[in-house]
């Protein structure tokens, strides 16, 4: 149950989770700012259903490159050491791009730019690579209750248009014979 204060202009709420097992302390989840009452009690109810359903996620300042280490080291238990150097390479753009940032703010739409970025530098086999390994933190973090959704859902690769002279220049291209060139080879 919530307990709702006023403090100055604002209200905050303040939900209770009990005492922790391990400190004997009680442990509460609060937010305040919230300029109406009603306002906090809304978020407040929103909050205790996430807790009764086991869909709350505590706010967590672990970045995206401290889960990636943490996933790197997870990983590292279960495959070849070739494996472990094959992701270490492909998860280094991927750190580059968030490092510091909290991975609980990193959404679609930032990973959906860093995957369209990435497309326009490197080979498909590269870009698929990358955007497995980073997936597999992403699912990682879901996996351990640190981010809510994957924001690796749903994401689109973008596909590299072939100009006629690259169509040309392929070997395939002297694999096949003009229709002239077809009935002289035929008579």
């Amino acid at each position: 149950m919530a307990s709702y204060e006023k403090r100055g202009s604002t209200w905050r709420y303040r939900i209770s989770l009990g005492k922790d097992a391990k400190t004997g302390k009680y442990k509460y989840i609060s937010n305040s700012g919230f300029k109406r009452k009603s306002d906090a009690k809304h978020h407040a109810e929103m909050v205790e259903r996430q807790l009764r359903t086991g869909d709350y996620i505590a706010p967590s300042t672990s970045t995206f490159k401290q889960v990636a280490n943490d996933w790197l080291k997870q990983y590292a238990n279960e495959v070849k050491v070739s494996s472990v150097r094959a992701r270490e390479k492909a998860i280094h753009h991927a750190i580059e791009r968030f490092n510091n940032k909290p991975i609980q703010t990193i959404n679609k739409h930032d990973y959906q730019r860093f995957v369209n970025d990435i497309s326009a530098q490197y080979s498909k086999n590269y870009i698929d690579s990358i955007i497995a390994s980073t997936n597999m933190i992403f699912k990682y973090a879901y996996d351990m209750k640190l981010i809510r959704i994957l924001p690796s859902e749903g994401i689109k690769r973008p596909k590299k248009k072939v100009s006629v002279e690259e169509l040309e220049d392929t070997e395939i291209h002297k694999k096949f014979l003009e229709k002239d060139e077809l009935f002289q080879f035929l008579e």
